[in-house]
């Protein structure tokens, strides 16, 4: 499971069935394994994956029988090692993975797996991902296939709804102290007890109830229980830091950190289940709605540049 697999550099035709008015089931039919004559220009086979809203369709189907509607990715690794995009970099306008499209010349870019946040922000806004993506379809029930303006992406749909609960959880979480039954005495300087006090609020909000034990520190009275993890009293160090550091909270700690995204994992679409295309757009369509969408909070990521389309 996962993006960013394999080795082999393959140029391949996708072709796109119409969608059906009702019942569809958005999927890849298949892939076809059997290479093509090879392209005369750049030496490289040719492969054929039919996109169609029908699960069960074959993906040999003979040439008569397919949709009219294609468009020729000019690159793609086979899913995973290395891909080409627009020619531009360093100096050239364009892409910025600095490797030329299949007109000018094969130029082999850094390996999927490498793919950085910043390049894929460079070429696919926000407003792109919710506004002007067009779903093409599911591959093998676990990535779904996307085109949008003029470049190829695949999206891991178990990450990418992943990320999409993680933010949300994280954004709403309500953090309510149920008292302790003794009192714990977290050590720390002074100073740091003082700033403490002063957001006293605030800390009960990330879910610590306080009370004052200057010069020894503070006495924590309240704890929040977590779905998937264990806060313990001297958890409050890492809020405390922050409060010194940065005048103010600017982060959960690591246990709500841990159980939101436990949580998340738990609750999300899972490979190997089969989506209509509501729901795929739907898990497109959230990814422009995030904070950071390029991988889930475990780090896998979420979607990657197969390569450019023609149509």
């Amino acid at each position: 499971g996962g993006l960013g697999r394999g080795s082999d550099t393959l140029a391949i035709t996708l072709i796109a069935a119409p969608t059906r008015q009702s019942g569809s089931v958005g999927g890849v039919a298949g892939v076809k394994r059997e290479r093509s004559d090879e392209d005369p220009q750049n030496n490289e086979a040719i492969e054929t994956v039919v996109i169609t809203d029908e699960v069960s369709a074959d993906p040999y189907l003979p040439e008569s029988s397919r949709p009219s509607s294609a468009f020729t990715v000019t690159s793609i690794a086979d899913f995973s090692a290395s891909f080409e995009a627009d020619s531009g970099v360093d100096g050239g306008g364009g892409a910025c993975c600095g490797c030329t499209d299949s007109t000018s010349g094969i130029s082999k870019a850094e390996p999927i797996q490498d793919q950085k946040d910043e390049m894929l922000g460079s070429l696919l806004t926000k407003t792109a991902l919710s506004h002007h993506t067009e779903v093409l379809g599911q591959f093998n029930d676990g990535f779904i296939m996307c085109k949008c303006e003029g470049r190829l992406f695949i999206v891991d749909q178990h990450a990418a709804d992943e990320k999409y609960n993680f933010e949300r959880l994280m954004r709403d979480i309500k953090l309510t102290p149920q008292p302790l039954v003794q009192p714990v005495l977290v050590p720390m300087e002074e100073a740091e007890a003082s700033k403490a006090l002063e957001h006293a609020d605030d800390l009960k909000k990330h879910g610590f109830t306080i009370k004052d034990a200057r010069p020894n520190g503070l006495l924590v009275t309240g704890l929040a229980p977590l779905q998937y993890d264990v806060v313990t009293p001297h958890d409050i160090l890492e809020l405390t830091q922050q409060l010194v550091n940065y005048g103010s909270i600017v982060k959960r700690i690591k246990a709500v950190w841990h159980s939101c995204a436990t949580k998340a994992c738990r609750t999300s679409i899972m490979i190997g289940r089969t989506l209509d295309r509501p729901t795929m757009e739907r898990v497109v369509k959230h990814l422009g709605e995030l904070e950071n969408p390029w991988s889930c909070p475990h780090g896998r990521p979420t979607l990657r540049l197969l390569g450019k389309v023609e149509d």
